[in-house]
């Protein structure tokens, strides 16, 4: 046993290692504005469900949505969870169409119960990415001077969290807090190029935003019986504002070229802002009604984008951000000895009405989700969740995203702690 549980921690550490500087990939331009998209944090079973996971408290699942669902738990029952992520996304606007593969680590987790009352996890996960590539073109017409502008847009990078949670529970009653240290690298790339047939003009101008600094999420639930064939749970969240500190340095360099002259100039190179990227102030409710074969839930979240503030400037496209999620969960008989009886079936739908309004549109991602808990015999699950969705419109010049994606995470659950009664 002691055996098993070191080779485990070991293959945690390892992979929070590697995840460390990975980032959930996106290709989306609409991730150019402020800290990029913003990642959903649900897992596992919610991830087919729509998103759902507020007030979902299960015994073998870590939901770090809500951090007094740990408080769910199994006294000396050591839990891992380690998913990833895969969405074929088509761009389209009034004029053109494109596609792009998006691939990344979406969770790497472990929790515990230390006592009857107190139960704890850990772990690594995407809080936001930035992936555009953007071309705009443009002509300079002057008395003595006409070429073509070349202007290309990039930007990579993305948050990222580092969080140990805590979870308190007391006759049906869980309070829990996830202290997390966000931190990453947010990098915005702009290259011009001017031509003509005797003249060719360089600029690149690179801006990275170092940012680290400590978040914290609070969350409650209560658990008790309906109509003594049920049970149900509520939940809630809460975060407060908060600006992540910021390091903001800026190289621009400048190339040009006259007949066979090439001149070479590093124009900016020093750091231009020491300041906060804000986050909003969010709470979120959701409840779940479930028996041994069936779950419904349904979760509402809202972020005050509006009063975020990003390196002292208040940035016009944000705007409030309202979440509704719901899905059903339904498994035939978890003691069956048949695999088909055993495995889960799921279906959830979410809206988002997100954070970005650009041209006085608010952006909204829709998203229908599907999918199965498959058991194992070694006792862990598969979940695999599929995702059909949009968001944007072709309306005021803006770009429509459809996709379609899967969701695997593997859930695995090891005892310990066991004495043993023979040697």
């Amino acid at each position: 046993m002691r055996s098993k549980i070191s080779q485990l921690i070991f293959s945690i550490l390892l992979l929070l290692s590697y995840s460390a500087s990975a980032q959930l990939n996106t290709s989306s331009p609409y991730s150019r504005f402020g800290i990029g998209d913003v990642e959903s944090q649900s897992m596992g079973r919610s991830s087919a469900m729509g998103g759902v996971s507020i007030g979902l408290s299960l015994p073998f699942e870590i939901n770090i949505t809500n951090p007094a669902s740990f408080s769910a738990i199994p006294q000396q029952v050591f839990l891992f969870s380690a998913g990833v992520k895969s969405r074929q996304v088509n761009y389209e606007t009034a004029t053109e169409t494109m596609s792009s593969n998006d691939n990344g680590i979406t969770s790497l987790n472990a929790a515990f119960k230390l006592n009857k009352f107190w139960s704890m996890s850990f772990g690594v996960n995407p809080v936001s990415s930035i992936g555009y590539n953007v071309y705009a073109e443009d002509s300079v017409i002057s008395e003595e001077y006409s070429g073509n502008v070349t202007t290309n847009y990039i930007g990579t990078g993305g948050l990222t969290q580092l969080y140990l949670g805590n979870a308190f529970s007391y006759k049906g009653f869980s309070v829990g807090a996830n202290v997390s240290y966000y931190w990453g690298p947010l990098t915005k790339k702009t290259i011009s190029i001017l031509s003509d047939d005797l003249y060719s003009g360089y600029l690149t101008d690179n801006r990275y935003s170092n940012i680290g600094d400590f978040y914290t999420r609070i969350g409650a639930q209560y658990t008790d019986s309906l109509l003594g064939k049920y049970k149900f749970t509520v939940g809630a969240i809460y975060e407060n504002q908060k600006d992540l500190k910021a390091k903001v340095t800026r190289f621009t360099t400048s190339n040009i070229i006259i007949n066979t002259i090439i001149i070479l100039d590093t124009i900016y190179n020093d750091t231009i802002a020491v300041g906060y990227y804000g986050l909003p102030q969010t709470y979120g409710l959701g409840f779940s009604v479930y028996s041994n074969k069936i779950l419904f839930g349904f979760d509402y979240t809202f972020s005050k984008w509006s009063d975020v503030n990003i390196l002292g400037v208040k940035p016009d496209y944000y705007t409030n951000s309202s979440i509704y999620a719901a899905g059903i969960d339904y498994t035939p008989d978890y003691l069956s000895k048949s695999f088909f009886k055993r495995t889960s079936y799921r279906v959830g739908a979410r809206i988002n009405y997100s954070n970005l309004k650009l041209n006085d549109i608010q952006l909204v991602d829709k998203r229908f989700t599907f999918g199965l808990g498959i058991p194992t015999k070694s006792g862990s699950k598969i979940n695999v969740a599929f995702e059909i969705g949009s968001r944007g419109t072709l309306d005021a010049g803006l770009i429509k995203e459809n996709y379609y994606g899967i969701n695997l995470n593997i859930s695995m659950a090891d005892r310990w702690f066991v004495k043993r009664r023979f040697e």
